[in-house]
């Protein structure tokens, strides 16, 4: 800023050197002196305008606006002092540099002309010399003080540009601070700011949520005690690596420490921040509460291993693939199938029942994928060995939280007995069946020939 004020000054005053023919108004009420002096103001390049009377000047300055105002002190009606006062006291005119003339040379005289503002002062009979040196002085004294106001009126309304844009700046800043506030204090992970002692100088909302405590609680105090007891040994290995590798984002499985003494699993990140020097001055910490995770995965973990335990093959299915490979199958499955899960996995199950048309199970099984719904069937599968073997399949669609069809399960029974059982009672009842007719028919011939027989008697008697 100090450099750009200085280049400006220096073009203004640069400009003023550049001015040429500067304007002298002459008021005196003798032709000779008013003769002598345009006569030697002219031959240096001078502009000259004439007021014989001191009324006749204020008049004038209401027109023109001369750099320099050369003032007889003795003039009838009005003298040289009253034409000065009137001159200062006019602000438009106030600023002119007056040079008083008179043959007075007391002091007193000089004294009250230089009281009333007056820059200089000449004695009758001029000498050429003097009066042109003197005259330049002023004059590149008066050029120099137009330029310099008008620098410092263009000074000025540079100051108040920069101090609009200074403020300006300062509430961009302070905006930005105050939506890096708001992002840090609604972000969904706790995050801490500690200086380079380990004190918590910032914390933000989840945090003091996460660990059922205050802002007040937290600040001021070392950031381990964040930590349980048993992952600060941990946690600190955390920080010296941070610091050994500032380039990098390292992070931990840590528990934290809850008001009420409790332990909840979370991620802890740290990042170090360093000065201008690149050294460090203090540490964010990003803390991720991962409790609920571990609970889900926990209890996922349970339900993998009681679908594994489970008698009942499950296979599940993706969805959004056409062919609806599978992603999933359990040990049920395997044993009921003989075929491994990763030899099933990508590939449509389509594939167990062999050359074995079944055109209404198939259709079924279609009509229920294409439709998103659930079906139960019956489907004749091949193991590896080629043995035929009967299950039951129900087949569930599964959607996601936005309501979009993901994955199919299917639960097969391995209903092989059951099947073997029906057939041998089919064969059997089919057996029971032949030897009823075979009774029936005997019984009936032999009725016949008792109801012969007893014809004949009836006859013969």
């Amino acid at each position: 800023m100090t450099n750009t004020v200085n280049t400006f000054l220096d073009s203004q005053l640069d400009a003023s050197q550049c001015l040429v023919n500067p304007l002298i108004l002459i008021v005196d009420d003798q032709p000779n002196n008013i003769h002598v002096l345009s006569e030697h103001l002219e031959r240096e390049n001078f502009e000259v305008r004439v007021a014989t009377s001191g009324q006749f000047a204020l008049s004038v300055l209401e027109k023109i606006r001369p750099h320099l105002i050369l003032l007889d002190i003795r003039m009838p009606e009005m003298d040289g002092f009253a034409v000065c006062r009137a001159i200062k006291g006019n602000p438009s005119t106030a600023a002119i540099p007056i040079i008083f003339m008179s043959a007075l040379d007391d002091v007193d005289s000089k004294i009250l002309g230089f009281e009333l503002g007056a820059v200089d002062y000449i004695t009758k009979p001029f000498e050429k010399n003097e009066l042109i040196a003197r005259v330049k002085t002023q004059v590149r004294i008066s050029q120099l003080s137009q330029h310099l106001s008008v620098a410092n009126a263009s000074l000025q309304e540079m100051m108040v540009s920069l101090d609009e844009k200074v403020q300006e700046k300062t509430e961009q800043i302070k905006r930005q601070e105050r939506l890096l506030r708001s992002t840090i204090d609604n972000a969904p992970i706790g995050i801490v700011n500690a200086n380079e002692n380990g004190i918590i100088m910032t914390v933000n909302r989840s945090l003091c949520d996460m660990l059922e405590r205050s802002p007040a609680s937290l600040l001021d105090q070392p950031w381990l005690t964040l930590i349980a007891p048993e992952y600060r040994g941990r946690a600190q290995q955390l920080i010296d690596a941070s610091f050994s590798r500032p380039d990098s984002l390292n992070k931990a499985e840590i528990g934290l420490l809850r008001q009420d003494q409790t332990v909840c699993a979370a991620i802890l990140a740290i990042g170090p921040i360093m000065n201008d020097d690149h050294r460090p001055v203090g540490f964010v910490l990003q803390i991720d509460d991962i409790s609920e995770l571990q609970a889900s995965q926990q209890k996922v973990h349970i339900q993998e291993r009681a679908i594994n335990a489970s008698r009942i093959g499950v296979v599940i299915c993706d969805a959004l693939n056409p062919l609806h490979p599978v992603i999933y199958a359990n040990q049920a499955f395997e044993t009921i199938s003989s075929y491994r899960e990763a030899e099933v996995l990508g590939k449509n199950l389509k594939f167990l029942q062999g050359n074995d048309s079944q055109p209404q199970a198939n259709a079924a099984i279609r009509q229920a994928l294409n439709n998103s719904q659930e079906c139960e069937i019956t489907l004749r599968n091949y193991r590896k060995n080629g043995e035929l073997y009967y299950l039951k399949l129900n087949i569930f669609p599964v959607f996601d939280a936005f309501n979009k069809l993901v994955h199919f399960i299917g639960v097969q029974n391995d209903i092989t007995a059951q099947k073997q059982a029906e057939d041998q009672l089919r064969t059997s009842l089919k057996e029971k069946e032949t030897l009823l007719k075979e009774i029936h028919h005997r019984v009936k011939n032999n009725l016949l020939v008792v109801s012969s027989l007893l014809s004949w008697q009836s006859e013969t008697i």
